[in-house]
Order: structure tokens, then C-alpha cells, then sequence
């Protein structure tokens, strides 16, 4: 377990004022989000280049997924015990390498192993998390809320981005661009981001690593293939059994090692629990239920007699409009949670995202009202997207920052590919049939899209309920529900830099890209 007391380095040799650190990691959120957006419309032509089929596709997304969870703990770690600027570095180092990978992959094999490289993106998030409280632990909140913002509304317009250049370059060509600019983030993070100076101590828990790699893969792996391998599959079974007999291994084990890789206890007792589980809740609701949206809009209304006809470059306006809403709303969290409190501010987004759903699904044949309310959501899930992290970050013990982030970041990703692939399992089993004769084919009900929002709103509801125990205050450094902070907690929040810093406030700025977004925050998230 680790020791109460963190040892502290050194002061770093290079200083950075808040503004200009933030502004630098809002150009690495902006990258990663362009990297985790930029694949989806492309698959096609993937497809093509390796001669891969529809199937195998799949693995493009699902072998960055399952890659990350193994990376993300293990980095973050890392970051809480040998520094988590160097761990950054490092991190954006594998994801240009495997970048790189993709963009001169002769097989489809050799691209998906660069895509399992480049998974160590995700680990982006918790280490600047910590980063900007270790930095300036009062104006974190407004610090995550940007970075949060930048990856959400990076994944939007890479997407976008990619799907357009494709049309008119060469996919080699269009494979290089994330290459080269997450190459060039590993000069900004080494030269112009500080180090932070607070470390844990003891040892890696290895073991625990692998153990908690192993189970989410599985469950993950099982949860997410339950609807092509059928959900009383054997191989389904054994995965998701399997998964979750492997994590409660993973649980005893951390409570009993001397340096876990999570401290639970710490964990339950610094009141981060309640938030990682509401964001559990988040991630089924916010990114399971991306996709059906824009599936919806896809849906030609004078075939099926319900749906938008959008088109794929409709899509693309709606996952702008998801981005850039989500990334207003993710600016204005830490702003709203300063006047009304953190529950007052969760309750609003949670309550206002299950009403919202409520309204799509009794209301959703107009194409101006379908972008408003899906605009409001994604306000309400910024706003969410920013307040919860937040509450995590200023609640973990200072020398584990990283690693208790990256336990939300991850729980809120297995919730969001777990309901992903529930609600996928209701539209194949709500079906309708379209055409006639030879042209005749089966396509997801209308009832299946609402029975997707009424779930949705079901979720955000029972959330807003179990906000209710979160404490309405200002989320300091060491607060937990109802137990004051300890010395040792105070001590850690303090400011480390021996030259105080005057943090200034920052300026705020196809295909269908919400799946996409929705792994990001995988860390999105996310991730």
C-alpha cells in the first residue's frame, strides 16, 4: 500500500505559467482526439487496401479498445511513481511509433498492431490531470474541463476531417497526418510541459496489472462480441464469467499487496468511490447511446417511415454539433460548479439529459428539433463530462492521482461499450421489415430507437438520484463525503512549485464520428 506520506523531487527545471501549461495539453487533448476520430469513415477504404472484410473491421476500433485498458492503468502507475511528465512523453512517444505503424502497414495484421501501439493515447488524460493539479490545485476543475472539452471536440472534427480528405487523397496519404502531429506533441511535452513534483512510493503491482488487464479484456472483449457470436455463445460466456471472475481475483489480491496498483481502501475512503460509480452510469448513457443516434439520422424516412435520411455528411454535422456543444458545455463546468456546488451542478446535467431523452424519444421526426435536443444533451454531458473527473482528481490522495483517474476513465468506458453493445442487442431483436420482393430487407424498429432513448433516460435519472449523497461544496484537495481531510492530505494538495504561479483564465473555443468520441473518453474520457 502506499506510504501516507508522498516523497516530494525536486523543484522541475523549467517553469510554465497555468495558462500557457493548460494551452499546451489542450493542443495534446486536440490531438488525441483527432487520432481516436480520424479512423472511423475510413474504413472502407481499410477495408479495401487489406482486402479485410466487414467482420475484421470490427478489430480497428476493438484492438485500440481493449488495448487501452491494458495500457492505461499500467502508465498511469507509472506516472504516480516515477513522474508524470515522463510518463507523457513516453506515452505520446508509443502513439506516434504506432501511428507511424498504421501509416506504412503493409498487412492488415501489421495495422492493427499499430493501432494496439497507439492505444497508449489514452493514457494522456489521467496524466495531465494530475499535471494540472499538482500545478495549480485551485483551478484544476477549469483545467479538466478543457482538456475534456479539446478531446471531445478533437474526435468530432478529426472524424470529419478524415472523412473529407479521403474522398479527394490517397489513404496512404490521409493515414499520415495523425503520424505527424502526434509526433510533433513528444517535443511539446518534453521541452514546454513541467513535471509534477509529488511521487509514491513502493513498488509496481504487476501482478495486479495484469490481472485487471486480463479481466477487462475479457469482459470487454465478451460484452462487446455478444451480438455477432450470439449472447448464450459459449465463447460469449466464458469471457464476460470469465472477465468478472478475474477481476474479484484482481479486487482480493489489491487489498491484501503491500503497493497495489489501486489502493481500494484509499479509494473508498477518500471518497472517490461515489463518483467513479456515477460515471459508470455516465458511460452508459453518454457513450452507449452515440451510436443509435446516428444510426437514426442515417435511417431514409420514405423507406422505413420514420428517421431523417440525413446521409453520412449529415452525420457529420451532427457529431460537429455533439463536439462542439459537449466542449461548451465541458468550458462552463467548472464555472457553474464554482456559484451552485458540484451536486446542484450534476443534478442539472444528469436531470436535463434525462429529460432531453425523454423528449427525443416521443419527438424526433423534425430535423431542426433533433439537433436542438441533441445539442442539449451533449451541453449536459460536457458539463457532466467535467464536473465528475474533477470531484475524482481533487479527491485522490496526491501521489495517486493518475492511477485513480485512469480507474474512472476506464470504469466509464467498459459502461459506455457494455450499454453500446445492450442497445446494439434491442435493435437486432426490435426489427421491421422495408420493401418488397427481392428488395426487402430488415432494419431496427422505430420502437428499438425509443426504447434506446427511455433506457437512456432511465439511466440519467437513477443517476441524479444517487447524486443526490454526492456534497454540494467546492471539490477541494483530500475532501471526501462526510470525512474531513487528514494532515497528510493537506500537505499533499499543497502547491508545489516554489515560485508561485498567476494563472490567468484561458480562452475557451464524415462519417459518424459519436462512436468514435465515444471510445476517446474511453477516457474520454474521452480517450
Amino acid at each position: 500500500m502506499s506510504s501516507p506520506s508522498s516523497s516530494r523531487t525536486g523543484a522541475p527545471a523549467r517553469t510554465a505559467t497555468v495558462s500557457s501549461l493548460v494551452g499546451f495539453l489542450v493542443v495534446m487533448e486536440l490531438s488525441s482526439g483527432f487520432l481516436q476520430g480520424w479512423f472511423l469513415p475510413l474504413l472502407g477504404q481499410i477495408g479495401e487496401r487489406f482486402d479485410a472484410p466487414p467482420s475484421a473491421l470490427n478489430w480497428v476500433t476493438s484492438v485500440f479498445l481493449l488495448t487501452s485498458v491494458v495500457f492505461v492503468p499500467v502508465i498511469a502507475k507509472m506516472g504516480d511513481r516515477y513522474g508524470h511528465k515522463r510518463m507523457l512523453a513516453i506515452a505520446a512517444a508509443l502513439t506516434a511509433i504506432g501511428s507511424i505503424v498504421v501509416a506504412v502497414a503493409p498487412t492488415f495484421e501489421i495495422f492493427l498492431l499499430g493501432r494496439a501501439i497507439s492505444a497508449a493515447l489514452v493514457a494522456f488524460i489521467p496524466l495531465e490531470f494530475a499535471i494540472v493539479r499538482d500545478r495549480n490545485p485551485e483551478n484544476a476543475g477549469k483545467a479538466i474541463g478543457l482538456l475534456i472539452g479539446a478531446l471531445t471536440l478533437g474526435a468530432s472534427l478529426g472524424a470529419l476531417l478524415s472523412g473529407g480528405l479521403g474522398e479527394v487523397l490517397p489513404l496512404g496519404v490521409v493515414l499520415w497526418a495523425p503520424a505527424v502531429l502526434l509526433a510533433l506533441c513528444v517535443p511539446v511535452v518534453i521541452f514546454l510541459v513541467p513535471e509534477t513534483s509529488v511521487r509514491s512510493t513502493g513498488t509496481i503491482d504487476w501482478w495486479g496489472a495484469a490481472l485487471l488487464g486480463l479481466g477487462l479484456v475479457m469482459l470487454l472483449g465478451g460484452v462487446g462480441n455478444g451480438n455477432v457470436w450470439g449472447w448464450t455463445d459459449p465463447k460469449t460466456l466464458v469471457a464476460i464469467v470469465g472477465g468478472a471472475v478475474v477481476l474479484a481475483g484482481w479486487t482480493a489480491l489489491e487489498l491484501r499487496v503491500t503497493s497495489p496498483l489501486v489502493d481500494l481502501r484509499a479509494v473508498g475512503s477518500s471518497g472517490v468511490g461515489l463518483p467513479i460509480g456515477l460515471g459508470v452510469l455516465f458511460g452508459a448513457w453518454m457513450l452507449g447511446g452515440q451510436t443509435p443516434l446516428s444510426v437514426f439520422a442515417l435511417t431514409d424516412p420514405d423507406v422505413a417511415g420514420f428517421g431523417l435520411g440525413m446521409g453520412s455528411a449529415g452525420v457529420g454535422l451532427i457529431a460537429l454539433v455533439a463536439g462542439g456543444f459537449a466542449f461548451l458545455g465541458a468550458s462552463m463546468g467548472d464555472r457553474i460548479a464554482r456559484r451552485i456546488g458540484y451536486r446542484a451542478t450534476i443534478l442539472a446535467g444528469s436531470l436535463t439529459a434525462g429529460a432531453t431523452y425523454l423528449v427525443m424519444a416521443a419527438w424526433h421526426s423534425s430535423t431542426p428539433g433533433y439537433l436542438a435536443l441533441t445539442a442539449v444533451t451533449s451541453v449536459a454531458g460536457g458539463v457532466l463530462m467535467a464536473t465528475l473527473p474533477t470531484i475524482v482528481v481533487m479527491r485522490a490522495p496526491q501521489d495517486q492521482v493518475a492511477i485513480t483517474s485512469s480507474l474512472y476513465n476506464t470504469s466509464r468506458t467498459a459502461s459506455g461499450g457494455a450499454a453500446g453493445a445492450v442497445f446494439a442487442a434491442i435493435m437486432s431483436g426490435l426489427v421491421t421489415t422495408v420493401g418488397t420482393g427481392d428488395a426487402a430487407s430488415t432494419v431496427a424498429s422505430e420502437s428499438a430507437y425509443v426504447a434506446v432513448w427511455l433506457v437512456s433516460a432511465g439511466l440519467a435519472l437513477t443517476f441524479a438520484v444517487l447524486a443526490l449523497r454526492i456534497s454540494n461544496g467546492k471539490a477541494r484537495a483530500g475532501e471526501s463525503d462526510g470525512t474531513p481531510a487528514t494532515a497528510s492530505t493537506v500537505e499533499a494538495a499543497a502547491p508545489v512549485s516554489p515560485t508561485p504561479v498567476s494563472p490567468t483564465p484561458v480562452p475557451v473555443g464524415a462519417g459518424p464520428a459519436v462512436p468514435v468520441v465515444a471510445r476517446g473518453i474511453l477516457a474520454e474520457e474521452p480517450a
